[in-house]
């Protein structure tokens, strides 16, 4: 198991990456099978989104504005009797920055959505309205659960910039949930017994002000 440079190397860490990539295969048999049910009752005239939530509760996953918390799978699939819908910049979505606030031309897909089920598209949608590629796109951390944080990001294609407005909080602030994990568990403890194998010791460090990615 390849593990992020960021997470310690240790049996638990290991299988709680194991398992969550593990869970990748029932879940594309899950999708398949409703492909399938679409396939028998409209043929290729199905419209597909697949798209998915942050995934991991582990440490610098769900609720970082890093590349490792905001990256979420997109796929669209689009019928030929709606491609007049479709914006070109679509298939391009895998290969460039997008968002699910302003994502690829203002909201296309939320109108395509719309329009597909026969919604008007001429609703107030979130977002704004611009054409062509974004530059920068921003994410946020602001609650998570329990607690509180204040912590901006700004990227392009290839830079992250992270803007930490409580630096006096640790990075590894107490989540029950993000707790639940072993690897969660077993860093703050490799940390506390001053391991050498602990990993990068920022987890129970206060937040730099401004981190470049």
């Amino acid at each position: 198991m390849r593990l992020p440079a960021y997470h310690p190397d240790t049996p638990e860490v290991r299988r709680d990456w194991a398992q969550y990539y593990d869970n990748i295969t029932p879940m594309d048999a899950q999708a398949g099978r409703i492909l399938k049910e679409l396939d028998d009752a409209a043929g290729r005239r199905r419209l597909v989104f697949f798209y998915g939530d942050h995934g991991s509760g582990m440490p610098r996953s769900k609720r970082w504005p890093y590349d490792s918390g905001l990256r979420v799978p997109l796929i669209v699939q689009v019928p030929a009797r709606l491609a007049q819908f479709a914006p070109r910049t679509i298939p391009l979505a895998a290969s460039r920055v997008a968002s699910w606030v302003r994502r690829p031309r203002a909201d296309a897909l939320s109108v395509l959505q719309c329009r597909a089920a026969r919604v008007d598209a001429g609703i107030r949608l979130h977002g704004q309205v611009r054409d062509g590629r974004p530059k920068y796109l921003h994410g946020f951390r602001g609650r998570m659960d329990e607690r509180f944080d204040m912590v901006r990001s700004v990227r392009n294609e290839r830079y992250v910039y992270v803007r930490n407005y409580m630096p006096h909080l640790i990075y590894g602030q107490y989540l029950d949930y993000m707790f639940q994990t072993p690897t969660t568990r077993v860093w703050k403890e490799l940390l506390r017994q001053g391991r050498a194998d602990a990993g990068p010791g920022a987890f129970l460090g206060t937040q730099a002000a401004e981190e470049l990615l």
